[in-house]
């Protein structure tokens, strides 16, 4: 009998653990903490940005919360186009597009798409690299997504550090990012170097913004 009531006893305080838990994990995962409303400085080192036009049509399909359209010029190099579309929420990031999608819409060729590591001021960070060809343009692409310190070519890694993120810090805000360059007479090393360095100068201001704890 003594046994039955302390299994009893067991049971029940493992339930009302199992229901206190489920109702702190649901309160977190409701709780949407205030974002600061997302922007890029037009200038930084030697580069000077002008907005580009997106559509309407565009916008409303990838429904970002905020987002920057803008092509970077600098003495001597060529032009950077950067399009970052910002999230708030864990629960609005499923409508960014891979350029994988909106490319051929839009009628791009993809000529080439690999994982790559490029080195960002001694940091590796994972992006996906596309060669894309609309008539006698050849671009170079990077793209990835961020949140937090963390910038990857993998979705479901992003995905999964913003649940994290919503539970422990209740902050889940992402982006997804964009770089371009038009390839001309360069050849894709070229290119990639050029985009590496570009980022070199760029990426502080992202910091900036996703992780300002650490700029301090």
């Amino acid at each position: 009998m003594k046994q039955r009531n302390q299994a009893f006893i067991l049971i029940a305080t493992i339930l009302i653990c199992a229901i206190g838990f489920g109702y702190v994990l649901k309160q977190k995962m409701s709780y949407v903490a205030q974002v600061p409303e997302f922007s890029l400085p037009y200038t930084f080192k030697e580069w000077s940005g002008q907005d580009e036009y997106i559509s309407t049509e565009a916008l409303n399909l990838i429904q970002p919360d905020n987002h920057v359209m803008r092509t970077y010029f600098a003495d001597n190099v060529s032009p950077v186009t950067v399009y970052i579309g910002h999230y708030n929420s864990l629960e609005n990031s499923d409508k960014a597009h891979s350029p994988l999608v909106c490319f051929p819409g839009s009628g791009w060729e993809i000529l080439s798409n690999e994982k790559v590591a490029v080195a960002v001021n001694g940091q590796p960070l994972s992006f996906s690299r596309l060669i894309a060809q609309k008539n006698d343009r050849r671009d170079l692409v990077l793209f990835g997504y961020r949140h937090d310190d963390i910038t990857s070519a993998s979705l479901l890694k992003i995905r999964s550090q913003q649940i994290k993120g919503k539970l422990f810090k209740q902050r889940s805000d992402s982006a997804f990012l964009r770089f371009s360059t038009q390839l001309k007479q360069k050849d894709v090393h070229d290119a990639s170097k050029h985009l590496e360095k570009f980022l070199a100068d760029f990426y502080p201001a992202l910091d900036r913004f996703f992780t300002p704890d650490k700029m301090e």
